[in-house]
């Protein structure tokens, strides 16, 4: 079995829903076949404020799915809620002086995990941000406090600098 000393390491500079989204899908994928260090320039997950809720797509639902392990996909709910039954949402773009120019009705659904099995391009979900990050924080080895300085790229690889 390989030790950790002989595995190559994938440095990911921030611990946003990005960053840790490419975690989670390299921990997905790649499995134990890489050393994976992730550094943020915060000293804790809630230093930087960084709003409130996010709008995700269906292709971006699908593609979080994708890139997830299973344990936390079924924690999606805790950042992504339901629907209330009563609920029905519109996309809608207004000209300057008010008048409606579009209106489009985004398809119901009961579930986020029903969601990414639509075909409407416009059907998507507002997500918690935070409570998202804390989804796929969990368990995750974060050096906090370190700041990416540079690199240097040489024929051995890429060697990071914090």
């Amino acid at each position: 079995m390989e030790t950790n000393m002989n595995k190559q390491t994938i440095l990911i500079v921030g611990a946003g829903i990005g960053g840790l989204c490419v975690y989670q899908s390299i921990r997905k994928h790649l499995g134990q076949k890489f050393n994976v260090k992730i550094f943020d320039r915060e000293t804790g997950p809630r230093d930087r404020w960084q709003g409130y809720n996010i709008y995700i797509n269906r292709k971006g639902v699908t593609s979080l799915f994708y890139c997830s392990p299973p344990e936390v996909q079924a924690r999606f709910h805790e950042a992504m809620p339901d629907p209330a039954p009563e609920e029905h949402h519109t996309i809608s773009i207004i000209d300057h002086v008010g008048r409606q120019l579009i209106c489009i009705q985004q398809q119901k659904y009961e579930s986020i995990y029903e969601l990414k099995s639509l075909k409407h391009d416009f059907a998507g979900i507002i997500t918690y941000r935070n409570k998202l990050r804390d989804v796929l924080l969990e368990g995750v080895d974060i050096q906090w406090g370190k700041k990416c300085v540079g690199y240097e790229e040489s024929d051995d690889g890429v060697w990071g600098s914090v």
